[in-house]
């Protein structure tokens, strides 16, 4: 599957809807430069699932954005608890927990979320919340035992893209792209994300 993540301007998503993702990700998080401050619901994609990406928020912050922009799914990106996420599972759609992976990382801790989350999404570990361009060594999720699966993440771009058919996990569901994909914060790059979906998803 692949999610396009850090959507932003409506005519960009219009556009971008034509590329035919699996997912495409909105981002609630005030200090992202891919905040959705100003989007209206109505600029929301027709045929494509979404997803709204939060950071440590309210339950009822959350709720009321699922409802505002009728979202397929909810991405958890901060230090949200097993616990938060089960009180999620009233929304009755997906919960998503994303996870910044180093060398040090222990897969351990995603056990806890196992029962309350669809997918988690394994990106590169920052300081910052969210993500950070850079890739992190994928031999990693070799420790990764888990039965929930997950979508890869962390500077995915047109430089690396042709290491992803060597890639395998039996937990892998798909990857996640954003910054490597786009012109400028939130402006996504029709011809490259035409071209990484038909190279790898046709």
């Amino acid at each position: 599957m692949l999610k396009i993540c850090g959507m932003k301007f409506p005519e960009n998503i219009r556009e971008i809807e034509q590329v035919r993702p699996d997912w495409m990700g909105f981002i609630f998080y005030p200090r992202s430069p891919r905040f959705i401050a100003d989007l209206s619901p109505l600029d929301m994609p027709e045929s494509v699932n979404t997803v709204g990406v939060f950071v440590n928020e309210s339950i009822a912050f959350v709720r009321e954005k699922v409802q505002q922009y009728n979202l397929s799914a909810v991405q958890l990106h901060g230090h949200e608890s097993p616990e938060y996420c089960a009180d999620l599972s009233g929304l009755d759609i997906p919960v998503w927990k994303a996870f910044g992976v180093d060398d040090e990382f222990d897969f351990q801790v995603c056990l806890a979320y196992s029962p309350y989350c669809k997918y988690f999404l394994f990106d590169t570990k920052s300081q910052q919340f969210g993500g950070s361009g850079k890739v992190f060594s994928w031999e990693k999720l070799s420790d990764y035992h888990g039965d929930t699966p997950f979508f890869l993440s962390g500077g995915i771009s047109p430089a690396n893209m042709s290491f992803l058919p060597s890639f395998s996990h039996p937990r892998f569901a798909g990857i996640d792209v954003n910054s490597g994909f786009e012109d400028y914060p939130g402006f996504k790059n029709f011809s490259k994300l035409n071209l990484l979906k038909s190279e790898l998803f046709s």
